[in-house]
């Protein structure tokens, strides 16, 4: 059976893929016009401004990879937090919301129970971005080795597969392991020799050389996709994964070949996640890297996961583009039938575009004549009721679509993106009633209720 070209695919986006590099080049082109021209922050340390405006021109920015975006992105982090100096609050309380979604929150709310104010808080947040953004150049970026004159902590970057005390450094992700810090999440560094493999790190009053793994027999790579291990705690190599992800990245390769294409242009490192209590997810300012939740998730999940993230990374190659897509705020007044509560206009928007891949998948698998020989008959049936489900769902955002359009919350662009999805549902109301019919009763009665739950008002 023939389907519609992926939204990806569609004439309006031929240019998405190079989004995210322009933007790059752009912003870093800027910073360097800025230094140039003398521009200083009283809020920044002179260290940490001497030593940008000399790493800022160095060679090895000049060309874009997602970790050298990961790094721009946290200057631009810094910027943010600058602003927020300017800024009054009637209370330090008030910075938990400014910092929800940012992975300072908890370094926030510890700064607020130790009772400091406002002011110190910023202060701190912006001393810790400075040896974030220091540490994380010459570690992950620079090819030249790097003596600083006293420890600088490192925080660790778990979304590039740094926990329990590995670290991933540079593009070509040579591995270090320090057991000592399995349980912190900064790490101490004395010294990086990337011509000798070495990282220098500070243990009491102890310097440790420690020496990169060699073997490559815990990285899995297939075509140009790497999978990582994981570490336990007790720092053992978790591997069982691979197989999972293996078996994942074959069937979508033979069952859904389009799919697989899309799966190899926007992502290219699986981060594994084993805590039952965390979902998959991905970061906007680290292009390609999923981390992929291995706990408490099937065959299916696993499939849908790897697909779903890689959407992450297909809408947000879009948001970097120069057309506006969505004009956001903190509005909660959109309906999201996946949370069955109101949402600001970027939840729900993220959620149709990413949640379309989801039921393109299950679409392609439902009417394919070899999914019932690689997935058992109970995975059938979860596939079969997704794609309804995830049909369902996404017609039930539309009118909200349409009403944040009319709002001036989403612009004509980011409109025309979602009448292509639209238009690809709408085509489809047979083709669901043919696999609805296939369901158990009891799949059917779950499709109901759920089509009952979403009907609100608008």
């Amino acid at each position: 059976m023939s389907f519609p070209p992926l939204l990806s695919d569609n004439k309006i986006f031929l240019k998405q893929n190079k989004n995210v590099e322009e933007s790059y080049n752009q912003f870093l082109s800027e910073l360097r016009e800025d230094i140039s021209d003398g521009e200083e922050s009283p809020y920044l340390s002179i260290d940490f401004q001497d030593e940008l405006s000399k790493i800022i021109f160095e060679k090895d920015l000049d060309q874009y990879s997602p970790l050298r975006f990961y790094w721009l992105n946290l200057i631009d982090k810094i910027i943010d937090t600058i602003a927020l100096q300017e800024e009054e609050f009637e209370s330090s309380n008030e910075l938990v919301g400014v910092f929800s979604e940012s992975d300072l929150l908890g370094f926030v709310v510890k700064l607020i129970e130790d009772g400091s104010d406002t002011e110190e808080i910023l202060d701190q947040v912006i001393d810790y971005q400075e040896l974030q953004i220091i540490s994380f150049y010459h570690l992950h970026i620079s090819s030249k080795n790097w003596q600083p004159n006293g420890p600088v902590l490192y925080p660790m970057t778990p979304e590039i597969g740094e926990t329990n005390g590995m670290l991933y450094l540079g593009e070509d992700k040579r591995r270090y392991y320090l057991p000592q810090y399995k349980d912190e999440t900064v790490v101490p560094i004395i010294g990086h020799i990337p011509s000798e493999d070495v990282l220098q790190v500070m243990l009491g009053e102890d310097i440790l050389n420690i020496k990169s793994l060699q073997n490559d027999e815990t990285i899995l790579k297939i075509k140009n996709l790497t999978i990582l291990p994981g570490i336990n705690s007790s720092g053992d190599f978790n591997q069982e994964h691979f197989q999972k992800v293996s078996k994942a990245l074959e069937t979508i390769s033979e069952l859904t070949p389009n799919l697989s294409e899309v799966l190899s242009r926007y992502t290219h490192t699986i981060v594994p996640i084993f805590e039952e209590e965390l979902v998959s997810y991905s970061m906007a300012i680290l292009p390609g890297f999923s981390s992929i939740n291995m706990a408490n998730r099937d065959f299916v999940d696993m499939v849908d996961d790897l697909l779903h993230e890689n959407g992450h990374h297909f809408l947000n190659c879009l948001l970097e583009g120069e057309e506006e897509i969505i004009y956001e705020d903190d509005d909660k007044i959109f309906y999201s039938p996946w949370r069955r509560s109101l949402r600001p206009i970027r939840g729900l928007y993220h959620g149709v575009v990413t949640f379309y891949w989801a039921y393109r998948l299950f679409k392609e698998l439902s009417f394919n004549e070899k999914t019932p020989t690689i997935f058992t008959e109970l995975e059938v049936e979860k596939i079969n009721f997704r794609f309804i489900e995830e049909s369902i769902l996404i017609k039930r955002c539309f009118p909200e679509i349409q009403r944040a359009f009319e709002l001036d919350k989403v612009s004509d662009y980011g409109l025309k993106i979602i009448d292509v999805i639209e238009s690809e549902l709408n085509e489809n109301d047979s083709l669901e009633q043919t696999i609805f019919n296939k369901l158990t009763s009891e799949s059917q009665d779950k499709i109901n209720k759920i089509k009952e739950e979403i009907k609100v008002k608008m």
